[in-house]
C-alpha cells in the first residue's frame, strides 16, 4: 500500500496501526497503546537520529564551560561530491560578543565544518549554511538553524 504525505483517512490509519516503517524504523502505534510513554520516547529517538539531525548545530556552552557548539555528523552532496562528516566541537571563545556563521564545505573530497565572524560574511564557493550562533558574555545565547534554507531553495 502506498500512502502519500498528507492527512490519512480512517482506513489508512487502521492499516498502519501496529506496523513499522521499513525505511525509518518508525512504529505506528495502535489505538489504546500502552505503555504510550515508551513508544513516544522511542519515536522521538528515531526522529532525532534521522536525517533531520544531520549537521545540526547545538550549544555546548553549559557542558564545556566556554562558548562552544557541537556540530552533529551527517552526509551531504556538495558540488556533486558526496561527503560524510563525523561531527565535532568548536570553541567560539575568540568570537565572544559576536554572531558566528557555521558552514560545511568539501575540501579535497572531505567534509569540513568552518566558522567565521558575521562581519566576514559567508564564504564564497560551494558551501552549506548550517547556523548563525550568537555568542555573548562568554556563552552561546542562541543558535539560528540555517539548514532548512538549503532544503527549501530552488
Amino acid at each position: 500500500m502506498t500512502i502519500s504525505v498528507g492527512d490519512l483517512d480512517e482506513a489508512s490509519v487502521e492499516a498502519l496501526a501496529g506496523t513499522r516503517d521499513a525505511a525509518t524504523g518508525f512504529e505506528y502505534a495502535e489505538r489504546g497503546r500502552h505503555p504510550y510513554y515508551r513508544w513516544l520516547m522511542n519515536t522521538l529517538r528515531l526522529l532525532s537520529a534521522s536525517s533531520l539531525g544531520d549537521f545540526r548545530v547545538l550549544s555546548a556552552s553549559e557542558a564545556e564551560g566556554f562558548p562552544a557548539v557541537t556540530v552533529l555528523g551527517g552526509r551531504a552532496s556538495l558540488g556533486g561530491v558526496v561527503v560524510a562528516y563525523e561531527g565535532g566541537l568548536f570553541d567560539l571563545s575568540l568570537m565572544n560578543n559576536a554572531v558566528v556563521f557555521v558552514w560545511l564545505r568539501a575540501v579535497s573530497g572531505a567534509a569540513v565544518v568552518e566558522v567565521g565572524a558575521e562581519a566576514d560574511g559567508w564564504p564564497g564557493g560551494v558551501h552549506l549554511k548550517l547556523a548563525e550562533v550568537e555568542v555573548s558574555g562568554g556563552r552561546v545565547v542562541s543558535v539560528l538553524d540555517r539548514r532548512k534554507e538549503v532544503v527549501l531553495s530552488v
